[in-house]
């Protein structure tokens, strides 16, 4: 189970005030030397919304702002700097304006900083550092680094392995709302690791994480409902399930729906919708449903009898190291095809792998 946590929180933050002010009124405060009003006036050239975007404006603004101390600015000041937004790169510059945001208590650059430590980006490494900073910010309940925290004490990075304490963490944002956090933990009372197996729990977190699009806790509740697997079966949810993690792009589920739609079982089958996931699924590079696509036009299932796309299909999931497709391309179908058709067939699985690999 991973969650991609361990990356720079880039994001710049939003104006801290609304106070119904013109850009123009804004800069005025700003000139009188109003920190909240330059750390706005930055935000604002930032985003472009209302003015065109300028990062050199930005950097200038929160530059006056940040060096009033106005934290907010400081972090963006420091994010401008690590990625080069409207200056050239600089990871020293990025963890002073860190460090100083960091001391004041901002828990988003307390942790970059902890990252930087972390992976000695713009200093040495220090994993006692690292958590240090990712410590205080998880303690003023910022759910990223309570994340980062646990994953941290899971992997046994920069701490001895710790799983209770791990899940203790991730558990504190999972309730706020983190959805990697949530599908962590769904998955781990499903499967049983690091915890007692508890599908009554793992339901609950997955059931959230499916919620804000978190793919692997759509595919384990579609399974869980699809088998009954420490749940009421519901096929027709789980068939739902399954589609939304297809048109999220998971090729898997893609392959499962082919599957569920060519048997057919607790509906008539629907050859057209299983050939439509079948290609999808075969396009993201899923060698069995390659070789069902194979099969299909082999068999004339559902689709036209053709033997040119089954050679098709089938060299193409052989390319991939499907060994039944080799048998059923080189035993089936290329002793009943002329060379030419042979020649032809390869000469088209060839231009699908040269378009879509």
């Amino acid at each position: 189970m991973k969650i991609t946590v361990f990356t720079i929180i880039s994001f710049v933050l939003v104006a801290a005030i609304s106070i119904g002010a013109t850009v123009e009124e804004l800069k005025e405060m700003a000139e009188r030397g109003s920190a909240e009003a330059q750390y706005n006036v930055g935000v604002i050239y930032f985003n472009g919304e209302v003015v065109v975007k300028d990062y050199e404006a930005a950097m200038e603004w929160f530059a006056k702002s940040a060096e009033q101390g106005y934290t907010n600015a400081q972090y963006n000041l420091g994010t401008m700097y690590y990625y080069g937004n409207g200056v050239r790169q600089d990871l020293n510059e990025a963890l002073n304006w860190y460090t100083k945001a960091a001391k004041q208590g901002h828990g988003y650059a307390q942790i970059n900083l902890g990252l930087m430590y972390l992976k000695g980006t713009g200093v040495d490494e220090n994993r006692e550092i690292a958590m240090e900073w990712y410590s205080k910010a998880a303690n003023q309940g910022v759910a990223e680094a309570q994340v980062k925290l646990g994953l941290m004490y899971s992997d046994g990075v920069g701490v001895p392995e710790d799983h209770r304490v791990a899940i203790s963490w991730l558990e504190k944002a999972a309730k706020q709302g983190h959805s990697g956090a949530q599908e962590y933990l769904g998955l781990a009372y499903y499967h049983g690791e690091f915890v007692p197996k508890n599908d009554e729990v793992a339901v609950n977190w997955l059931s959230r994480a499916a919620g804000q699009g978190k793919i692997d806790a759509i595919v384990a509740l579609a399974q869980m409902y699809y088998y009954g697997d420490g749940i009421d079966q519901d096929r027709m949810l789980a068939i739902q399930l399954y589609e939304k993690a297809a048109k999220l792009g998971d090729s898997e589920s893609q392959f499962t729906l082919g599957l569920v739609f060519s048997s057919g079982g607790d509906f008539p089958p629907d050859y057209a919708v299983a050939e439509k996931w079948f290609v999808e699924a075969a396009e993201g590079g899923v060698a069995d449903a390659q070789y069902s696509l194979g099969l299909m036009y082999i068999l004339g299932k559902g689709v036209e009898h053709d033997l040119l796309k089954g050679y098709m299909w089938t060299s193409i999931a052989a390319s991939n190291g499907f060994e039944m497709a080799t048998k059923a391309r080189d035993e089936l179908l290329a002793p009943d095809m002329t060379p030419e058709e042979v020649g032809k067939a390869q000469q088209m699985a060839n231009e699908w792998k040269e378009k879509h690999q």
